[in-house]
């Protein structure tokens, strides 16, 4: 499906400005630990390269698909909120079991500003994590001090959904679940649902290229297993193994098919899709405007003159 839209100057300019921003840290942390990243290759009697060009890109070309990764990770967060707001794209989501006999559960989101002021922060903050608790009963100063923010911040969105008699299936997932009383990190975790109700859960196992080797296929489609059955309390809950570019590898493919069987991988624009607001820009906008902010940050020039 093509969707056909005009992005504002102002949606264009929040976007670029964001992926700029991104960007500029990337190249920042490339250059700075570049002299570090090759004085620890030299220690490396497996790699006897005499060509220092050929040693200067092994390591820049690593150093840049780590940052990349980190970096397309908060893109993609940012994105989200910009679809499906802030509160449906939750910094912590904790599900507790209120009545283990009667099934009940409640459903607690809460959710920090990206922008939160540097005044209300913690050494460490970081807006762009997400993770699910289950079963853990925490306080709003337990949920501000995993934030890192501080204690007296009015800053927090907290909203609580009450769920009565869920099914004896998902129930049981609550209960059985690894995580049980522990915190689970996840890439990417929204609420497709209208404001005041609480549904359309959709988690994300994400990867850059998607082209695993086999020893890790089962790892991922165990780990997208466990992201769709904690929310099977709802009505409408999906889990996706995701790829910012490429195809998702064979081994993945197969085991997440196995698994959980089809229509569990979004791969490239079918993910993007998934989060782009398309009534602000579309895919297309979206590569567009990247590719301008990429080009802004001068990194191939730097990368160049190291």
């Amino acid at each position: 499906m093509e969707w056909k839209i005009k992005m504002t100057e102002i949606t264009r300019d929040l976007l670029y400005n964001k992926m700029l921003s991104e960007l500029n840290g990337l190249a920042q942390n490339v250059v700075a630990n570049f002299q570090d990243n090759m004085a620890n290759r030299e220690n490396n009697p497996f790699l006897i390269f005499n060509d220092t060009n050929i040693k200067k890109y092994m390591a820049l070309g690593r150093s840049v698909d780590s940052q990349l990764g980190n970096r397309l990770q908060r893109i993609i967060f940012f994105i989200a909120r910009m679809r499906y707001k802030t509160e449906h794209v939750p910094n912590v989501v904790e599900i507790n079991i209120t009545d283990r006999a009667a099934r009940n559960i409640e459903c607690v989101l809460y959710s920090i500003s990206c922008d939160l002021p540097v005044e209300e922060q913690n050494k460490g903050f970081n807006p762009y994590r997400q993770y699910i608790y289950v079963d853990t009963h925490s306080s709003e100063r337990d949920i501000k001090r995993s934030l890192k923010i501080k204690a007296g911040s009015t800053s927090l969105h907290i909203e609580r959904y009450q769920f009565y008699g869920i099914a004896n299936d998902a129930m049981n997932n609550l209960l059985n679940n690894k995580v049980h009383g522990k915190k689970l990190p996840v890439d990417l975790l929204f609420f497709d649902c209208a404001n005041g109700t609480l549904d359309g859960a959709n988690a994300f196992e994400i990867k850059m290229g998607g082209n695993l080797d086999t020893k890790n296929s089962e790892s991922n489609a165990e780990e997208v297993k466990r992201l769709s059955g904690l929310f099977s309390f709802l009505i409408n809950c999906s889990a996706y193994f995701a790829t910012c570019y490429g195809e998702c590898s064979a081994a993945v493919k197969s085991d997440l098919e196995e698994i959980l069987g089809d229509n569990t991988i979004c791969n490239n624009r079918t993910f993007w899709n998934k989060i782009i607001p398309h009534d602000k820009f579309t895919y297309d906008d979206f590569i567009s405007v990247y590719a301008n902010a990429f080009q802004a940050t001068g990194l191939e020039e730097s990368l160049q003159n190291l």
